[in-house]
C-alpha cells in the first residue's frame, strides 16, 4: 500500500518533476510493486510463496 501511495505522490506533485525525469516515469510507465504486508500468517505465507498455493 505504501509503495502505491509513493508512486502516486511522485506522479501527481510538481515538486517531484525532477525525480520523475531521473526515473523516466511518465503516463506510459509500468511499475511493479511488491507488497509484503500479507506475511502475518507464516505458514500460509510459505504455502503461497514457496508452494504456489492460492491465498483463498
Amino acid at each position: 500500500a505504501v509503495g502505491a501511495g509513493v508512486v502516486s505522490l511522485v506522479m501527481e506533485r510538481e515538486e517531484y518533476k525532477e525525480l520523475r525525469e531521473k526515473l523516466a516515469l511518465d503516463e506510459n510507465s509500468v511499475v511493479l510493486l511488491i507488497s509484503t504486508e500479507g506475511d502475518t500468517d507464516p505458514q500460509k505465507y510459505r504455502d503461497i510463496v514457496w508452494d504456489g498455493k492460492h491465498s483463498r
